[in-house]
């Protein structure tokens, strides 16, 4: 416990809610401004575990469900902590209409009415935890090996960009495959069923994103899906488009042409070549000097 938790128990009390063992809290913003906020049944739910360590800071002989709200409405008085609500109440137009357990975005309460069901913003900063110092020091780290990449060994910098670009293959998959699946839902059924839903809202953390794994998209109540024959219509049109890119494509030898044009000046640009590859002064294997520069293909169109 710091000197100021010592010097202040309802300070230190809170401190340690806000550290490990305590209760659970996640981030969001709050009128612009970022902050970290709990859940009041998680509130109620650690101190239904701890009642001892609330015993100095309740009126005794209260029922424990009293105590837990007095406890609350202190902290509020304090100025520690805020209830606070969804900004966003309902969900947006074709997203799953689940709501997140965890809000990224909150709004102040116009009432300040203790409720387990609320959400509480802590209004101070919470002690300096151990991980935030190795996390500072890993990210200056980091940033020195991004600075110190072009003096990298050369498979160092050829293996970073492949996983690179095979990360970003798998996000526009990803998007493409979601895109494919909803588009031929919504031409069958009037609805558009989603592979995660919820990828794509900056409304869920990380971990949300991932769930559910696939949902059809909500309906308004009282709305009627799309008409067949407006959904036949663009289902025609999609196809008339997809035969018009077909039949007008490049040939295949363009195509290979162009894509290693492209691959050489990405190399180019990145200076990824090969070492012992005499670029600049344009000479060839035996020491006499070619008529251009010659440099080593990755060989991947090939």
């Amino acid at each position: 416990m710091s000197a100021k938790g010592r010097e202040d128990p309802l300070k230190g009390l809170t401190d340690g809610l806000r550290s490990k063992g305590g209760i659970d809290w996640r981030q969001a913003v709050l009128h612009d401004k970022r902050v970290e906020f709990f859940r009041g049944k998680d509130f109620a739910a650690h101190f239904r575990d701890h009642p001892d360590k609330m015993a100095p800071f309740v009126t005794k002989g209260r029922a424990e469900q009293e105590q837990r709200s007095e406890l609350l409405e202190r902290l509020v008085r304090r100025g520690m902590v805020l209830r606070c609500e969804r900004a966003m109440k309902k969900p947006k137009p074709g997203k799953n209409g689940r709501p997140l357990k965890w809000p990224k975005k909150l709004v102040r309460c116009q009432t300040q009415s203790l409720a387990d069901e609320g959400f509480y913003a802590w209004l101070y900063d919470r002690p300096t935890s151990p991980y935030l110092w190795i996390g500072g020091v890993l990210l200056a780290v980091v940033v020195v090996l991004c600075c110190l990449f072009p003096l990298a060994p050369y498979s160092i910098k050829v293996s970073i960009l492949y996983l690179s670009l095979t990360f970003i293959a798998l996000i526009s998959t990803t998007l493409l495959v979601r895109g494919i699946v909803a588009g031929l839902t919504w031409l069958a059924l009037g609805r558009s069923w989603w592979l995660l839903p919820n990828l794509l809202d900056e409304e869920a953390g990380f971990f949300d994103a991932f769930k559910p794994l696939a949902a059809f998209d909500e309906v308004e109540e009282g709305k009627k899906p799309t008409q067949w024959w407006i959904r036949l219509l663009f289902g025609i049109g999609s196809a008339a488009l997809l035969c018009v890119f077909y039949f007008f494509a490049p040939d295949r030898g363009s195509v290979k042409e162009g894509a290693e044009q492209a691959w050489e000046g990405m190399f180019d640009f990145l200076d990824l070549h090969a070492p012992g590859v005499e670029r600049l002064e344009g000479k060839g294997p035996e020491g006499k000097t070619s008529s251009g520069p010659k440099r080593t293909k990755p060989g991947i169109f090939e």
